[in-house]
């Protein structure tokens, strides 16, 4: 049986991946939403890719990662940013 965490796509980088490789390399919190935006979750019937954006999420998803990320510190998640 299939792993049902992994999906074909372009990378084999399951999106929870994807989403700790973004907290790694993320520069500010205007590029973590780009970022987390773009994280492809699954494909439409037609077999065109569906990301955080289109199902308007990437926001919550940013909000998220802040307010999980201020107890660890990072510079990028302090208010003012």
């Amino acid at each position: 049986m299939p792993d049902p965490t992994l999906r074909p796509s372009l990378t084999a980088c399951p999106p929870h991946a994807e989403v700790m490789a973004i907290l790694a390399v993320t520069t500010s919190l205007a590029d973590m939403r780009e970022r987390l935006g773009r994280i492809v979750i699954g494909s439409s019937r037609a077999g065109v890719p569906v990301t955080a954006d289109d199902l308007g999420v990437g926001g919550a998803l940013t909000v998220l990662m802040k307010v999980s990320g201020r107890a660890g510190g990072r510079w990028w998640l302090r208010d003012g940013n």
